[in-house]
C-alpha cells in the first residue's frame, strides 16, 4: 500500500481472487512472466510482499530503464523494485525503537452499490413467471431453488394461497431490503493493530539489528481475522578491513479466517442457476435468530 500511487508507471493490480499483482511499465508480454523482480537486500524475493514487517524497511527504489536489465539480468525486463532494510552502523551505540498504531475503519456502506431495489426485482420475477420463464425449473426432478417471491405466485397460481394474501405477503417481500440485515449482522468496524521492537548497534567489528512485528486485524466482515508475527535479524561480522561476513535470519508466522463471503453475497449474475442471494431475503427475525435462506433446493 506505501508503493501504490507513488512511482509513475507503478500499477497494483488488485482482484478478489489472489494476491496483487504489481507491474511496473505496463503489459510487457503476453503468456510470460509479467511480475516484477523484487530485490530484497541484494538478493531476487519471490515471496509474498506482505511477509515484510514495513518497519524494517530502510528504503525503496523503483528501477523501470535499461540499465535495471544490466544490473539483474532478464528478470528486469518487467521492472526492479529494490527493498533496503535497517541494519546496525559502526560505532553505534544500541538504540532501541518502539512503535504501534491502531486503526478503526467504518462499515462498508452497502446501500452505495447501484442495486435494484426488492419491489423492483419482484415485479421483474412476476413478469418472467407470467411469460413461463420458470416452468423448466419448477418442474425440474432436482428440484433446483426459487427465490420466495416465486414460490408465492406458484401457491397463488395453485389456488393454495388467495389473491389478497399473495399480494399482502409479496408487498412484505417488497419492504425488506437485505443490506440492512448483512449491514446488522455481517459487518462491523474494522480494527487493526500493529506493533512493532527494533533493536540495533554495532561497534568497529560487529554490526547487529534485531526487530519483531505483530500485526492483529479484525477485519470489517465478522469472523474474519489476519494475524501475523514477524522475526528479523541481521547481523555484520567484519575481523579484518577487506573482509565481511553478514548473517541474517527471518521468521513470519501468520494465520488467517475467512468465514464471510461479505460482499460477495450481493453479486448479481445473469444466470438464474448461480442462485445468487435476492434483495429481500430476511437473515434473522425480530429476535436476532437466523431464518432458513432458499438456497440449493426448492422449498417446495
Amino acid at each position: 500500500s506505501k508503493l501504490e500511487n507513488v512511482a509513475s508507471g507503478l500499477v497494483i493490480n488488485r482482484s478478489a481472487f489472489g494476491e496483487p499483482t504489481i507491474t511496473i511499465r505496463g503489459q510487457s508480454t503476453i503468456y510470460g512472466n509479467a511480475q516484477s523482480l523484487i530485490v530484497l537486500d541484494n538478493f531476487p524475493y519471490d515471496g509474498d510482499l506482505n511477509n515484510i514487517n514495513p518497519n524494517d524497511v530502510e528504503s525503496v527504489t523503483v528501477l523501470k530503464d535499461a540499465a535495471a536489465a544490466s544490473i539483474w539480468g532478464v528478470r528486469a525486463g518487467n521492472g526492479v523494485i529494490v527493498i533496503t532494510t535497517k541494519k546496525g552502523k559502526k560505532d553505534q551505540p544500541l538504540q532501541v525503537q518502539l512503535t504501534g498504531n491502531v486503526t478503526v475503519g467504518d462499515k462498508p456502506d452497502l446501500n452505495y452499490l447501484p442495486l435494484i431495489s426488492s419491489a423492483g426485482f419482484i415485479d421483474f420475477e412476476e413478469q418472467l413467471f407470467n411469460r413461463g420463464y420458470y416452468t423448466n425449473l419448477e418442474q425440474a426432478p432436482d428440484a433446483p431453488a426459487l427465490s420466495p417471491a416465486v414460490e408465492l405466485l406458484i401457491k397463488r397460481r395453485d389456488g393454495v394461497l388467495s389473491d389478497s394474501e399473495a399480494a399482502r405477503q409479496l408487498e412484505e417481500l417488497s419492504k425488506t431490503d437485505v443490506r440492512s440485515d448483512l449491514n446488522d449482522y455481517f459487518f462491523r468496524n474494522s480494527v487493526k493493530q500493529q506493533y512493532a521492537l527494533s533493536l540495533k548497534g554495532g561497534n568497529p567489528n560487529l554490526r547487529y539489528y534485531f526487530s519483531s512485528g505483530y500485526d492483529n486485524n479484525l477485519l470489517s466482515e465478522v469472523n474474519n481475522s489476519y494475524k501475523q508475527m514477524t522475526l528479523n535479524s541481521a547481523l555484520t561480522f567484519t575481523p579484518i578491513k577487506k573482509l565481511e561476513l553478514s548473517a541474517g535470519l527471518n521468521y513470519n508466522q501468520s494465520s488467517q479466517q475467512l468465514n464471510n463471503p461479505g460482499i460477495s453475497l450481493l453479486s448479481s449474475s445473469s444466470s438464474y442457476a448461480d442462485k445468487r442471494l435476492y434483495p429481500y431475503a430476511k437473515l434473522a427475525d425480530g429476535s436476532r435468530e437466523p431464518l432458513p435462506v432458499t438456497k440449493s433446493y426448492s422449498e417446495r
